[in-house]
């Protein structure tokens, strides 16, 4: 029982450091920024499609960035 120990703190270490990776790449790719630029061109060409797309992806980074 003991060895089952070591689980949840290489999974925990496993997730931080995956976040920061994340983080970093989002940080590199300037996706925050891209992602506005696509949600402002696809609002002007009315493109629902990519609307909806962009807007959800620009959600999801917003999220994972305030979350962390």
């Amino acid at each position: 029982m003991e060895d089952l120990k070591i689980f949840p703190y290489t999974a925990t270490s496993l997730s931080v450091v995956g976040r920061l990776i994340f983080m970093f790449l989002i940080y590199r790719n300037k996706s925050i920024f891209s992602s506005s630029i696509w949600v402002h061109y696809s609002i002007i060409t009315n493109y629902l499609p990519m609307i909806v797309r962009s807007s959800i992806e620009l959600t999801l980074i917003s999220i994972s960035l305030i979350y962390y």
